[in-house]
């Protein structure tokens, strides 16, 4: 389980930023689609609102994900305008599930897994979902990719 301990966030104008997730009853932010859709557009708003960002609402923007779902009911990436930083796409389903790619090769997946079997909590996939986003803004995560690396195919053991 990921902490909900948030990093500290300054927005452009040099303001902290308020959480999103509070401890919210699960029928105060259900959905017909998916209970977390709603988490992830109030993300997506949150950061188009806070940081310098073009906001792609796009279906090609599923295809940024490593296995792209089948059932895809809205896509939208944000684009940082900073160059040295990467997209963050969300993808949300009708399974129901937001999955979250950040730079070239990471998927996250909330909930983790959506059987019944798992049942996963609702408002700890929120936090979770929402501590994602707001660690990869601050730069909680990265990624190297260089253009010289060998297919993995060539390594040798």
């Amino acid at each position: 389980m990921m902490s909900t301990a948030f990093p500290s966030i300054t927005a452009i104008d040099g303001n902290g930023i308020p959480h999103l997730v509070t401890p919210t009853p699960v029928s105060a932010i259900y959905s017909d689609s998916c209970p977390l859709h709603p988490v992830a557009l109030t993300l997506i708003e949150w950061l188009q609102s806070t940081f310098d960002v073009d906001v792609e609402q796009t279906r090609s923007a599923a295809m940024d994900l490593i296995n792209v779902p089948d059932d895809v009911v809205q896509t939208v990436r944000i684009v940082p305008r900073n160059p040295d930083a990467a997209p963050l796409a969300f993808v949300l389903t009708g399974f129901p599930t937001v999955h979250l790619h950040a730079g070239l090769l990471q998927d996250f997946h909330f909930p983790s897994c959506a059987c019944d079997a798992c049942d996963e909590d609702l408002t700890s996939t929120a936090e979770d979902l929402e501590w994602t986003v707001r660690t990869i803004v601050a730069g909680g995560y990265s990624e190297r990719f260089s253009p010289l690396a060998r297919p993995l195919d060539q390594v040798q053991a």
